[in-house]
């Protein structure tokens, strides 16, 4: 056992003592000695092409129906690097040296070895930053660390965040290229038009990336969703151009990988060509690239491309939002599976409210309003819809984002809406968390206002009508782009917008939707849908066991079980 004392003194000391001694043996794990080179640009090149080598090659041995597990890898994989990036910036330098050309088995053992470390190390920062945000608790019991929850989040909605919300998975431009990378597909037309563009010289591939030799790969790409609306503004354009741009970057990241490992597979060459699956180009040259895709113009290029670049405009730089790393010498480096496999609207926000916070807050307003709008549609057929009114009564004002009547029932739901980021990590989950708890106590204060003010409330709100009294008020929160949590009032339930889209179709009453929501009924439930476990693992020579989980169904399933009719429902 780490630590120098008998058990009997280690059962003992506080559980803030025993969080100090956890987080001092989970830092000795990830260490500078663990750094490929202390050239920084070369580990660095090291770092993103294993990185990449690791991710190409499990697209590629896996099939399209194992997706939603290699997207959680690959999300694991960023957080590794964010890590191991930071550790290469704080304990290395540069000297102008120039990048390897071709890869050298003990840099890539010794990189792998850092990532592996990564990953490891990511798992359990989570459990120290848990501890920060007092969300679990450490105790050490039997000379074993146990980390445990405390149930600021039940385990249903954590599995939301799994499940993608309810809204299942789709064939996206990430499952075309997961299909056109699998070996059996090597016949198709787009993967052959790549191979005869692609040729090698020397091991290494040589393409053309022109408006000609993309043209097949387009056409066989589906249309990305618009996320951002169209007049959020960015550093470097609008919401339009911004896709725009993801798409031609994506577009080029796709292009390259495709070329390097079909041309390699084609030639059975071992290894894959691994020196040259990150793709490392010149900034001119990757503006006329994009340029080709997006004719947004070059000054709107660059700034995207600058505002991308690792480390640019921030303290604390993340791959994940600015995975494009520039070396010394002026080469750009980007891991291409790595964007290609995020979310890059959501991350593209994510960095905007990063580098300029004010733009982000004055555009913000354009996703609540059309937040607004798309329910207000989605639930019209249930009862008429008042959008962001106000409303005033003896003395006292109120401002609701939607207000849904059912005469006819005498119902009114009075609902609140937060459109928010995604959480990337888990001081953004804290974050998310407080948000819904703040919206809750919000509307449940507008519902005390209505039920104080019936008469006058729906005076204005209802022609024609007298008995106001007779009307029933209830509330819930609607939240985008996150699972939700818990209420704190539990006649306020909080859900996930895409969610109470698929309930609003199983009902044929305004009432009997806000009963579904408030029975919790559509959660995912445990030891059906997923197993909440203990997982032990070792660091340093200590015992660690955490809280884990095992999904037991996916995303499509989860989604077509939620358009089912509601079987159970609680009684008003």
């Amino acid at each position: 056992m780490g630590g120098g004392r008998d058990m009997n003194d280690r059962v003992a000391l506080t559980n803030e003592a025993v969080f100090a001694e956890l987080e001092g043996i989970i830092d000795k794990g990830f260490e500078k000695d663990l750094i490929p080179s202390k050239i920084r640009d070369i580990s660095a090149w090291y770092l993103l092409t294993v990185a990449e080598d690791l991710a190409r090659f499990s697209v590629a041995k896996d099939a399209v129906e194992f997706k939603d597990s290699l997207l959680i890898f690959f999300d694991q994989l960023k957080y590794s690097l964010k890590h191991s990036l930071l550790l290469v910036l704080e304990n290395s330098e540069n000297s102008g040296v120039k990048l390897p050309e071709k890869v050298y088995p003990l840099f890539y053992r010794k990189s792998s070895a850092l990532i592996m470390a990564g990953l490891e190390y990511e798992r359990l920062h989570r459990i120290v930053l848990g501890c920060y945000e007092n969300r679990v608790k450490v105790e050490l019991i039997d000379g074993v660390y146990e980390v445990k929850n405390l149930n600021e989040n039940t385990a249903e909605y954590v599995a939301l965040e799994y499940l993608n919300h309810g809204k299942g998975s789709e064939v996206d431009m990430f499952s075309v290229f997961v299909y056109l990378m699998q070996d059996e597909n090597k016949d198709n037309d787009v993967v052959k038009s790549i191979c005869r563009n692609t040729r090698i010289k020397k091991r290494k591939p040589v393409y053309e990336y022109t408006p000609a030799s993309i043209k097949m790969l387009l056409k066989y790409l589906p249309q990305r969703d618009e996320i951002i609306p169209r007049d959020f503004k960015f550093p470097w354009g609008d919401g339009f151009e911004t896709l725009c741009l993801i798409n031609a970057l994506w577009v080029r990241c796709a292009f390259h990988v495709l070329s390097v490992h079909c041309k390699a597979s084609e030639k059975n060459i071992k290894g894959g060509m691994e020196s040259s699956i990150l793709l490392k180009i010149n900034k001119k040259q990757l503006i006329r690239d994009i340029d080709i895709v997006a004719s947004v113009g070059d000054d709107k290029i660059e700034k995207f491309v600058d505002s991308l670049t690792y480390g640019f405009g921030v303290k604390t730089p993340d791959p994940a939002l600015q995975p494009i790393y520039s070396t010394g010498s002026g080469a750009l480096l980007i891991p291409s599976i790595l964007l290609m496999t995020s979310n890059c609207q959501r991350n593209a926000l994510s960095l905007s409210a990063r580098l300029d916070k004010k733009l982000f807050d004055r555009s913000s307003r354009f996703f609540e309003i059309k937040m607004v709008e798309h329910i207000s549609e989605k639930v019209s057929h249930l009862g008429r819809c008042f959008q962001n009114r106000h409303y005033s009564a003896n003395g006292d004002k109120e401002e609701v984002d939607l207000v849904v009547l059912d005469s006819e029932e005498k119902f009114c739901l009075i609902i609140e809406m937060r459109w928010m980021i995604q959480p990337g990590d888990y001081r953004e989950l804290v974050k998310r968390q407080k948000v819904c708890d703040e919206k809750v106590v919000q509307v449940e204060r507008k519902k005390r206002f209505f039920n104080r003010n019936k008469v006058e409330v729906m005076g204005s709100l209802v022609a024609n009508e007298t008995r106001f009294n007779d009307y029933r008020f209830e509330a819930i929160v609607l939240v985008m782009n996150y699972g939700g949590k818990q209420s704190i009032v539990s006649e306020i339930p909080v859900v996930n917008s895409d969610i109470f889209e698929k309930l609003i179709n199983n009902e044929n009453k305004l009432a009997e939707v806000y009963e579904t929501c408030r029975s919790l009924s559509w959660l995912p439930k445990e030891g059906e849908d997923f197993e909440y476990q203990t997982e032990s693992f070792e660091v340093g020579g200590e015992t660690i066991r955490s809280p884990a989980f095992t999904m037991n169904i996916n995303a499509d399933e989860y989604a077509s079980r939620l358009r089912q009719p509601t079987v159970n429902r609680v009684d008003a």
